[in-house]
């Protein structure tokens, strides 16, 4: 899909911004969705030549993604669990996997559901967006210029 950004100047700052949709990652060529599923694949054993075929992108890409997840995956997890119980304060986290990606994935899927469950699928976003929101974005933004 090609996106043309929007920019908007804001009022206090007077800079301008790029607006983004929700399932964009700033600076990736990839949307959320296609990183989410290359991240379920890795989880279920594939490796990054394999999926970077399966969805068509070049495997030094996908590898690129894993390690940027994987450096910051306690900081998902950490941000996915504190989502989780802003939405369910009674909700128990996920039992560990056994790696940090699993770890900090398994934290998403249950701020996913319980922000579902809480708001409604409407209220609470499409999956993709929903997932952007809830960290996965921020896990995966590269730094500026890099």
């Amino acid at each position: 899909m090609r996106l043309t950004p929007r920019r908007a100047r804001c009022t206090d700052c007077r800079r301008t911004h790029v607006l983004l949709p929700a399932w964009c990652v700033p600076r990736r060529g990839h949307g959320v969705e296609v990183i989410a599923v290359a991240l379920a694949q890795r989880l279920a054993g594939a490796g990054p030549r394999v999926i970077g075929q399966r969805l068509g992108v070049a495997a030094g890409t996908v590898r690129g993604w894993f390690r940027r997840v994987v450096r910051r995956a306690d900081e998902l997890r950490g941000a996915a669990t504190g989502h989780l119980h802003l939405l369910d304060p009674v909700a128990v986290p996920p039992e560990p996997t056994g790696s940090d990606l699993g770890d900090a994935l398994a934290a998403l899927a249950a701020a996913t559901q319980a922000a579902t469950e809480r708001l409604g699928p409407a209220r609470a976003g499409q999956g993709w967006a929903l997932l952007g929101r809830l960290g996965l974005i921020h896990a995966l933004a590269s730094a500026r210029g890099g």
